[in-house]
């Protein structure tokens, strides 16, 4: 099943003006897995898959890091 996400939250009579983008809405329910009698059956895998990803990378991870040694670095970070 292959589920359109742009196609979402577009029902005129619960949402007045689907076309606008309103990240505040307050029926704002997501859909990544689904709802009651169509909840995906593969959400808790899908899940366990997501916590083990984030919490154990793959052995030899290129971890980023800084190339300047400290006593050379000038300025700070800004975002």
């Amino acid at each position: 099943m292959i589920v359109s996400r742009p196609a979402t939250h577009r029902e005129p009579e619960r949402f007045s003006g689907p076309a606008v983008f309103t990240p505040d809405h307050a029926d704002n329910l997501q859909v990544a897995f689904g709802h009651a009698i169509h909840h995906c059956r593969g959400t808790p895998p899908a899940r366990l898959d997501g916590r083990i990803a984030i919490g154990a990378p793959p052995a030899g991870f290129p971890w980023p890091r800084l190339e300047v040694p400290a006593g050379n670095r000038t300025g700070g970070a800004a975002w």
